[in-house]
């Protein structure tokens, strides 16, 4: 079975369920990887991805063999499963993968329905263990008291690790910040440790420092950096007693490499090795595409996967430096899903003009519907129906002097990367 083959049974799968039963049932028949694997498992509504980068980075620079599964992926399915740093090989993503739909077909029979999201989860379980992983750094796929990853128990987890709290996956989470955090926080285990970003609104805390007391979890709260500079292409901070580098543009990743910094310090106190040397080492060879990720300097051509009104908020504090007196165009397609109309409001004033396209999706807004809520905005905006042109024209609009912020999805990321690297290869 050849990878894309096997990515279609994939999708065959159930999309959602109400338990973990499934999940359960489909580890157990295959022999419960995840019991034998040490995890940081990372929740939030944005930021887990970040974080989960820059920690397993860190990890791997300190000699420790580290597995990461996240999603979703920009260019290729295998992005979802590394191990220091390489994607899974597609002969073993394709043996792992039939043996896990092997089982999900014995599953079925007796009544039970894994989820695409429970299968992948399984494949990238099995190959860690198979790879004899030190530590997995973990990302939820959505929410966490019944997200795949969540089936990992309470001796297994060093360290839980809550991003954000925002607007999100409404219609899954439920639609007020505590509804989600209830949920998020279901990844807090008994008598754990769990690792709260900074600006988690009060709301949302509230509801986490509940549970994680009636699991008698102890909270670790992450200390301030400060910035020393913020480039295109990257961020210098310090923590008052070391600088870092970061080659990540974006001064909302300092509030994740904060989380980073308290997520290594439980480590460590747990008996994890991981020197200052190690910790300046993985931030500087953190890599994580469509992050503020600087694709061309002339003009300044950035990929962003912000597509929720927190990740417009976040990504506007960065454009108001980094675009600073120059003519500035968001090339943005969005799911309809979304809350598109908060997320135009919070970039429109940064923005001089936007080209608005539909993304590969079903889900996607269409490019003129998406034009008309930046014009509300009072921001000229023009609709493409084709996408190597409008990554041309928002590249001519800029001008040499100017910047490209591309936002709004990680599908439209992932379908803008190879076009814009394959512009400023020619030039």
């Amino acid at each position: 079975m050849t990878q894309r083959e096997l990515l279609c049974r994939f999708a065959q799968c159930k999309t959602w369920k109400t338990d973990l039963t499934p999940m359960g049932a489909l580890a157990k028949k295959l022999g419960d990887p995840q019991d034998k694997l040490r995890f940081v498992h990372v929740a939030g509504t944005n930021g887990k991805g970040s974080t989960c980068a820059m920690t397993s980075s860190i990890l791997q620079e300190a000699g420790y063999r580290t597995g990461r599964f996240v999603s979703p992926y920009i260019l290729d399915f295998r992005e979802r499963i590394e191990l220091d740093g390489e994607m899974i090989p597609e002969a073993d993503l394709c043996r792992i993968g039939e043996q896990v739909l092997a089982a999900v077909d014995a599953l079925e029979k007796e009544g039970l329905f894994p989820t695409e999201f429970d299968v992948v989860t399984m494949v990238g379980l099995l190959w860690f263990w198979e790879q004899r992983c030190d530590v997995v750094v973990l990302e939820v796929g959505v929410g966490g008291r019944i997200d795949s990853t969540n089936l990992i128990l309470p001796g297994s987890v060093e360290v839980s690790v809550i991003t954000s709290i925002a607007l999100d996956h409404m219609a899954i989470l439920g639609d007020t910040l505590s509804q989600i955090a209830r949920e998020k926080s279901g990844i807090l285990k008994e008598n754990g440790t769990v690792v709260l970003g900074s600006a988690i609104p009060e709301e949302a805390r509230s509801v986490i420092l509940s549970e994680a007391a009636r699991k008698n979890n102890r909270v670790v709260k992450p200390s301030a950096v400060r910035l020393l500079e913020s480039c295109p292409d990257h961020l210098r901070f310090t923590d008052g007693k070391t600088t870092y580098t970061l080659p990540m543009a974006g001064c909302y990743q300092l509030e994740n490499a904060s989380t980073v910094l308290a997520v290594i310090d439980v480590l460590r106190e747990k008996g994890w090795k991981i020197t200052q040397e190690a910790v300046q080492r993985g931030f500087a060879s953190t890599r994580f595409p469509a992050r503020m990720e600087l694709l061309g300097k002339r003009p300044l051509f950035w990929l962003d996967g912000a597509h929720n009104p927190e990740g417009a908020k976040l990504l506007s504090t960065s454009l108001q430096t980094l675009t600073k007196g120059k003519k500035t165009i968001c090339l943005t397609g969005m799911m309809g899903d979304k809350n598109c109309e908060a997320v135009v409001a919070q970039l429109s004033p940064y923005i001089d003009a936007a080209i608005t396209v539909q993304p590969g999706n079903p889900r996607a807004m269409s490019a003129k519907a998406l034009s008309s809520l930046w014009q509300e905005q009072h921001v000229p905006a023009e609709p493409w129906d084709d996408l190597p042109g409008a990554v041309g024209r928002s590249i001519d609009l800029a001008g040499p002097d100017g910047a490209v912020i591309c936002c709004g999805s990680l599908f439209l990321c992932a379908d803008v990367r190879p076009l814009a690297m394959a512009f400023f290869k020619e030039k």
